[in-house]
C-alpha cells in the first residue's frame, strides 16, 4: 500500500480523521512512534519521513540522521539518495554545510551519504530516484541527459534527449524521438530503435515498435511481440491484458494463467495479488487461488507478509496476513505499507 512514486515529495492527500506514521515489527509493535505525517519504507537502513512539510531521513531505531530540511528525497540507494531543496535568496544552513543562494522558486538538487553528508548540489538540475549499478541519470541546465557516478562526475557524457537508469549492464536513453539501449561506456548495445523503452527486469525489457510492443532480451532479440499490454516480468512471469481481463504468461510469452483478473500483480515469494468481483486475493504460479478474493485492498508478499485491507468501514481495518492467509498482525492500523527490512510503516489514527 506504498505511493507508486519513488521520488517523495509532500503531496500526499490527508485523511480526515487525525492520524500519524510510525513503524511496527514483525509482531506488530511499535518500534518507532507515530509521530510523522506520513513515511516511506526503509531503505538502507533509512526511511524517508514528512514533518511540517519537510522531509528528513531516520534510522531503523528511531533516531535522526537528518532532520527533515528538504522539499523532496528519494530512497537510499548505493549509500546515496536524491534531494531537492526550494530556497529563496538568503543562504540557507543545514546538516552542518551552506546551501548558496538561487533565486526564488529554483531548486538545489544534490546527493547525501548515509552519514548524511552532501557530497554533490547544484542548481537547475534534475536526476534520477536512486542509482544503480553505480550511476545514476542527470539531466542538465540545458536539459541533456548524461549519467553521473556517486560524486556528481560524469562517467557518460549529456548527450541525449532523455534516459532510463541503467539494468543489467544497460540503459535506455533517448535522442529526438528515438529510443536505444547503451552500455556502460556509452556505445549503443545493437541496432534496434524503439519508440519506447524501459529498464531490464529479470533479464528483459518491455519495449514499444511499430505499434506493437513486447520484451526484447539484452542482446535485443525480440522475445514477446504483439499488441498486448504487459506488466513487469517478477519470477520468470508477467502479467497481461486482453480484452479488459488480466492473466499471465510466462518468458517465452506461453499463457500460463488465462486473462480473469480485472487486476494482476507481479509475483513475489510464489504468490501474486489479484482483483475479480471487486476484491482481492492470492493465487499460485499455476492460477490456484491459495487466498480468496476478500480483501477490499492488497499488495504482494514481502519476507513472507502482505499488507490488506479489510472490507468495510471502521477507520483501522489494515494489517498483515501469511501465506496460508492467517492474520499476523491483526487489522489495527488506518493504512500500512509492506515490510522491508523488517519494518513497516503503518498509518494510525489518533
Amino acid at each position: 500500500m506504498n505511493n507508486p512514486s519513488n521520488i517523495h515529495g509532500s503531496d500526499k492527500m490527508l485523511p480526515t480523521v487525525k492520524t500519524k506514521w510510525g513503524f511496527i515489527d514483525r509482531k506488530g509493535n511499535i518500534v518507532i512512534e507515530p509521530v510523522f505525517d506520513y513515511t516511506y519504507p526503509f531503505s538502507e537502513g533509512f526511511a524517508g519521513v514528512l514533518m511540517n512539510g519537510q522531509w528528513g531521513f531516520v534510522r531503523s531505531d528511531g533516531t535522526w540522521l537528518l532532520y527533515p530540511a528538504f522539499d523532496e528525497i528519494c530512497d537510499f540507494s548505493e549509500g546515496m539518495a536524491r534531494f531537492r531543496l526550494i530556497m529563496d535568496e538568503k543562504k540557507v544552513s543545514y546538516a552542518g554545510h551552506t546551501v548558496e543562494p538561487v533565486f526564488y522558486r529554483d531548486a538545489m538538487t544534490g546527493i547525501i551519504d548515509a552519514t548524511g553528508k552532501i557530497v554533490f548540489q547544484t542548481s537547475g538540475i534534475d536526476m534520477g530516484y536512486r542509482f544503480s549499478e553505480g550511476v545514476n541519470w542527470l539531466r542538465d541546465q540545458q536539459r541533456k541527459y548524461g549519467f553521473i557516478d556517486h560524486f556528481g562526475h560524469y562517467v557518460i557524457k549529456p548527450d541525449f534527449d532523455d534516459a532510463k537508469l541503467f539494468s543489467d549492464g544497460l540503459a535506455g536513453v533517448r535522442i529526438d524521438s528515438e529510443w536505444k539501449y547503451i552500455d556502460r561506456a556509452g556505445t549503443q548495445a545493437f541496432q534496434l530503435i524503439f519508440e519506447q523503452v524501459t529498464p531490464f527486469q529479470d533479464g528483459l525489457a518491455w519495449v514499444r515498435l511499430r505499434a506493437k510492443s513486447g520484451y526484447i532480451d539484452k542482446t535485443g532479440n525480440m522475445i514477446i511481440y504483439s499488441r498486448l499490454y504487459y506488466g513487469d516480468f517478477s519470477e520468470g512471469k508477467c502479467s497481461f491484458e486482453r480484452n479488459g481481463q488480466w492473466g499471465y504468461m510466462d518468458r517465452s510469452g506461453r499463457e500460463i494463467v488465462a486473462p480473469q483478473y480485472a487486476y494482476a500483480g507481479s509475483f513475489s515469494e510464489g504468490m501474486a495479488c489479484v482483483k475479480i468481483n471487486g476484491l482481492y486475493g492470492f493465487i499460485d504460479a499455476n492460477g490456484n487461488r491459495i487466498i480468496p478474493p476478500v480483501y477490499a485492498y492488497a499488495e504482494k508478499f514481502s519476507s513472507g507478509l502482505a499488507p490488506v485491507l479489510t472490507v468495510g468501514d471502521k477507520p483501522d481495518r489494515a494489517g498483515y496476513i501469511n501465506t496460508g492467509g492467517e492474520w499476523v498482525v491483526p487489522p489495527s492500523f488506518s493504512w500500512v505499507q509492506r515490510f522491508t527490512e523488517d519494518l513497516a510503516a503503518v498509518e494510525v489514527a489518533l
